[in-house]
């Protein structure tokens, strides 16, 4: 089979992936449409008792500080507003998608991975003042959902590429499987029908250009939080070079000097993330010290 035919059977292979559950699809619609109201919000989630189940616990986190537990969906949705529940609702997809996608794919490392970077995304957002760190939160885990694509479609070839150097690994998935990461995630998430912003994410965040725009808040933030992960030991990849991870952190708007205290409550918060994404996954382990 020639590259073009070999690249265009992956593709397809990829759009016939799992796609986001229903419900969720049905409440990113409303979410979508301006003179939605917190009623019809209300009445979808309430459909379905797993999303129910988190969007009181989000509501009730310690992020919102309410004196009272949040009893009622329908509170629960005036209290989150519109971004975060656009946020914590693409985000319940995802992870429902990636779980029936994985199957019996080992894939502890990529979730440690996921988890880590959209920890980090969200604290640097905060620190940043990006308008949405659930967004940044979103982006971050959904970064490297092309290795999870190629890792489903083609397993073997795609364990094979992961033994090699980082450095060499994005044109060797080219070449061998006929996608890179990158344009697979980006294929599955366009696929998801999710923002454009978000599919760039998955496309750019090796790009060294992209990644210093300035106009590309988030991406910026998601390749720190991506850079800090590797530091931590996870992912595949080694920590890019001094000069690199200088630009980012600038390019972030960062103190050179803040960004170990940051890493602190990243690995702090990171234990907290993977509880609440998967309650029951041996992710929830840090692989590092927590506090330094």
């Amino acid at each position: 089979m020639c590259a073009r035919k070999r690249t265009a059977q992956l593709l397809r292979e990829i759009n016939a992936l799992p796609a986001l559950p229903a419900v969720v699809q049905r409440l990113l619609a409303v979410l979508r449409d301006p003179q939605y109201t917190a009623d019809q919000v209300t009445e979808v989630v309430r459909t379905d008792p797993a999303l129910s189940a988190r969007v009181l616990k989000l509501a009730n986190s310690p992020a919102y500080g309410f004196a009272r537990d949040i009893e009622t969906i329908s509170r629960a949705v005036v209290i989150l507003g519109s971004r975060n529940l656009r946020g914590l609702v693409t985000t319940a997809g995802v992870m429902d998608a990636m779980d029936r996608m994985a199957g019996g794919v080992e894939l502890e490392e990529l979730w440690r991975h996921a988890a880590y970077t959209a920890t980090g995304a969200q604290v640097l957002a905060q620190h940043t003042g990006h308008p949405c760190p659930e967004e940044a939160f979103l982006a971050g885990l959904i970064h490297d959902i092309g290795e999870l694509a190629l890792a489903v479609v083609r397993p073997r070839e795609f364990a094979q590429v992961q033994r090699l150097p980082g450095a060499q690994r994005l044109e060797t998935q080219r070449q061998q499987l006929g996608l890179s990461h990158t344009r697979a995630g980006q294929q599955l998430l366009t696929a998801w029908n999710l923002p454009e912003d978000l599919c760039s994410v998955a496309s750019a965040h090796h790009s060294r250009e992209a990644t210093l725009e300035p106009e590309n808040r988030t991406l910026t933030l998601v390749a720190l939080a991506d850079m800090l992960s590797r530091v931590r030991g996870l992912g595949h990849e080694a920590p890019p070079a001094e000069a690199h991870a200088r630009s980012l952190v600038e390019s972030a708007g960062l103190e050179r000097g803040l960004t170990r205290a940051l890493l602190r409550e990243i690995d702090l918060r990171y234990l907290e993330t993977s509880r609440f994404l998967h309650p029951d996954r041996a992710c929830i382990q840090a692989p590092f010290a927590a506090a330094e």
